[in-house]
């Protein structure tokens, strides 16, 4: 996902490279243009420099083509916004993704596809980041051609002319829909892994492989004496194991034997310690994800 990343980072500097070559010929006192991307309007000047104005008018032609060349054969979604907040250009791709034409989508007109549940928030943040000049990252579901909701995640950046003057927006968007649909599926995963647990009467619990606690059941709070926030995030051994056990065995290097090889372990037995000092010895089966203690 990096390199994704980073090849549409470079991507979207070419084409704003492009875009500013494309603001610097349009300043041109002899060339009197707008963008439009599908007919430049050209003019010569009032003495007549007809020859000046036609070379830059191809330049200005060739870098046109360019730019749409390339935005157009992008793996992304590319979209181009006026000083209005309005959208007047997006790419070939993104028309594509939502089957409908760029007059249907220009203006405001594409708002038209976003889930209404992601609306306000998604106009929020793009209002917000326009008029403060400023870059901004969100995640919103636009409707496809088929009429599903896709998740988006969209990056937009402020462009200026060379002289510094704010011209608008450009931005582009990633499908992320495989990714939100996983990290449901996990966060659904998650919850039932909760109820579940937090209903046995036994002690359930995680940690890391540097030992730090990341789970603790209620079960194993109450039989500890701790409360989560007592324990999640604290090494084993400054809570719930002590380094030393009555007999005189060398705990922290038995648990870090487990940790490192908790295959060898299925089934063990070790001391633990509870917030008032007793110690007791528990029975517990081991897993690479989990240590459970079964009382």
């Amino acid at each position: 996902m990096a390199d994704d990343s980073l090849d549409v980072g470079l991507l979207m500097a070419e084409l704003e490279a492009l875009r500013a070559e494309l603001a610097a010929l349009k300043s041109q006192p002899v060339l009197k243009t707008f963008f439009h991307p599908d007919q430049p309007e050209i003019a010569v000047d009032a003495d007549g420099s007809s020859d000046q104005s036609q070379s830059l008018a191809v330049i200005l032609q060739e870098s046109e083509e360019r730019f749409l060349c390339l935005a157009d054969s992008a793996p992304v979604l590319i979209w181009m916004a006026g000083l209005d907040k309005g959208c007047f250009y997006f790419n070939q791709p993104w028309l594509a993704f939502t089957g409908r034409t760029l007059q249907q989508e220009q203006g405001n007109g594409w708002t038209e596809g976003v889930h209404p549940e992601d609306f306000d928030h998604c106009l929020q943040t793009y209002v917000e980041a326009f008029d403060a000049r400023q870059p901004y990252t969100m995640e919103y579901r636009l409707r496809n051609r088929e009429g599903e909701y896709h998740w988006l995640l969209e990056n937009g950046v402020p462009r200026f002319a060379p002289d510094g003057k704010f011209l608008g927006y450009m931005g582009y968007c990633i499908d992320i829909n495989d990714r939100q649909e996983t990290r449901h599926v996990l966060e659904e995963s998650e919850e039932k892994y909760r109820t579940l647990v937090e209903s046995l009467n036994t002690i359930v619990g995680r940690w890391s492989s540097t030992g730090e606690i990341t789970f603790v059941n209620q079960y194993a709070q109450d039989f500890f004496g701790f409360s989560a926030e007592e324990m999640v995030g604290k090494s084993v051994f400054e809570t719930i194991v002590p380094l030393i056990s009555s007999s005189g065995h060398d705990l922290e290097a038995y648990i870090a034997d487990i940790i490192q090889n908790p295959e060898k372990y299925q089934f063990t037995e070790n001391e633990n310690i509870k917030k008032n000092g007793d110690r007791a010895g528990l029975p517990g089966q081991i897993s690479p994800f989990l240590t459970e203690k079964v009382i």
